[in-house]
């Protein structure tokens, strides 16, 4: 198999506009749900929220902003929810080890009125 070899992505901070197109789980360190946002001409960033929906939760408050009704002990599913939904973000470079990375920043992914 062949790779091509790309430039690191460059976002530029502030604020961006586009379109929740998959949902990915990790469990490693601890359950996350990444929500994967497309901007910017196929470009693609992750948000992450613990794996937990309650109204009060980070994960159950966002899909309400996008309309969801959570209605205790029912079952949702964030794909079902979430996928194709417009939505608006702040983004911040951070530096770590290894290398610049764009992140969205806590609490400002929401749906794009």
């Amino acid at each position: 198999m062949k790779f091509k070899v790309n430039a690191p992505m460059v976002v530029d901070e502030g604020k961006h506009t586009g379109v929740i197109t998959g949902i990915e789980y990790r469990d490693k360190p601890y359950e996350y749900t990444d929500i994967i946002i497309e901007f910017e001409e196929g470009k693609h960033i992750k948000a992450g929220y613990p794996s937990f929906v309650s109204p009060t939760s980070k994960l159950g408050m966002l899909m309400t902003a996008f309309g969801s009704n959570l209605m205790i002990g029912s079952d949702i599913e964030p794909e079902t929810e979430l996928i194709g939904k417009k939505c608006e973000f702040m983004t911040m470079n951070e530096v770590t080890k290894k290398g610049k990375f764009a992140a969205v920043i806590q609490n400002t992914l929401r749906p794009l009125l």
